[in-house]
């Protein structure tokens, strides 16, 4: 499973972010298998947001939802995202 981007705000630590439209019970599984992924590959932080393609400013909502993670104290996390509300 491919990360479909990286994000570094001011702290520099790099956030590997996958998105998805997948909802449950769906997302139940891309999920475990993309934190699979990640411990395999020793990455520590880690962003997966379910998003509905027809929200209205659907890229400044997933702009600001990846820096508000990308900024948050460096430690080990895997954050999920389902509503970016």
């Amino acid at each position: 499973m491919a990360t479909d981007l990286l994000a570094s705000g001011e702290l520099e630590e790099p956030l590997c972010t996958q998105l998805t439209t997948l909802s449950e019970p769906y997302f139940t599984e891309k999920r475990q298998k993309w934190e699979e992924t990640l411990t395999y590959w020793g990455i520590e932080r880690g962003g997966i947001i379910s998003y509905n393609p027809m929200e209205e400013n659907l890229v400044t909502q997933l702009v600001t939802v990846i820096l508000q993670y990308s900024d948050r104290p460096v430690t080990s996390c895997y954050t999920i995202v389902k509503d970016l509300r």
